[in-house]
């Protein structure tokens, strides 16, 4: 896996190309393997993005705690996206992004606080759980005290 956004994007779409858009006829080469691509490596791209705003003062206000540690998480049966932690190391704010066209489920929020609880660290720990969503949300569902959904759509920047 390569971490550096730019260098990953270079290797998962043009570098596998590369003989052929050197050939010309970028166009259709673009709309056919491209631009399918794009979804599975533009997820991998945002989720540094939308770390650093929830760790910094840009969207302060949907962490309840300032974050003093910022990353991903993973462990033999549990990845997170986003996992922010207290100086103290005893609340966290663990997040799940969902970059997808359409709005994604507001149920959600249930099976990643299953997640963070079962996990052997984090569910030591006082968490609130948030989904990240770039098109919104859909259900029912409203979140608790210590759970977000947050619609990147609809927030100021």
């Amino acid at each position: 896996r390569i971490a550096d956004p730019f260098v990953a994007t270079w290797f998962g779409l043009v570098h596998p190309l590369l003989d052929a858009l050197e050939r010309g006829g970028a166009g259709p080469l673009v709309a056919r393997e491209v631009v399918p691509r794009l979804g599975r490596l533009l997820p991998s791209a945002v989720e540094p993005v939308v770390r650093d705003l929830l760790a910094g003062p840009a969207w302060r206000d949907l962490v309840p705690f300032e974050a003093a540690t910022a990353g991903r998480a993973w462990t033999a049966t549990s990845e997170f996206d986003v996992v922010l932690l207290d100086e103290a190391r005893r609340r966290a704010f663990v997040g799940e992004i969902k970059w997808s066209r359409g709005p994604v489920g507001a149920e959600l929020l249930d099976d990643l606080r299953r997640r963070v609880s079962a996990d052997p660290i984090l569910g030591t720990l006082e968490s609130t759980v948030a989904i990240v969503s770039r098109s919104g949300f859909s259900g029912r569902r409203r979140p608790g005290p210590e759970e977000r959904l947050i619609d990147v759509s609809s927030l100021r920047w």
